[in-house]
């Protein structure tokens, strides 16, 4: 006796614009890879370790390009761009913009270091001030964090 198929309890989920996005970037990236970067390599190097430094130096080289950009650059070129980033809606536009007027003039590589370095230090300042809060300060969620 043949047996009947049983129908999947894995529902597939339909796969959003940017997982496609992303899966025909993979490919593109793969192809390239493949057909072209790897037989180029083994073309322009004769052994393994020279690839591995020839690939180490295109790389640095890169690098140190975007750098420079960054250095060039000002973060007024990009200025629009991360409002509508960072204020989709619309929700606390004014604010956001006077924040990134503070930074608007400087270039990208000092822009981020200063955001950067806002980052650190919030934490310094929030670690400084846990050092001597008392356990009992804290109001634990019991249920949220037991489940």
């Amino acid at each position: 006796m043949a047996k009947k198929l049983e129908k999947s309890p894995i529902k597939v989920q339909p796969r959003t614009k940017e997982q496609i996005a992303r899966d025909m970037e993979v490919a593109r990236k793969r192809k390239i890879v493949v057909e072209k970067f790897y037989p180029a390599l083994g073309q322009a190097t004769i052994s393994v370790d020279e690839a591995k430094m020839l690939i180490q130096a295109i790389s640095s080289s890169i690098m140190e390009e975007v750098l420079a950009t960054m250095r060039e650059r000002k973060l007024d070129a990009i200025y629009g761009r991360l409002v509508k980033r960072l204020a989709p809606d619309g929700a606390r536009q004014l604010q956001i913009e006077a924040l990134l007027n503070t930074i608007r003039d400087e270039n990208l590589f000092v822009a981020r270091e200063i955001v950067e370095g806002m980052q650190r230090a919030i934490a310094q300042m929030l670690h400084d001030e846990e050092k001597g809060r008392k356990l009992e300060s804290l109001k634990p969620d019991w249920n949220r964090m037991l489940n």
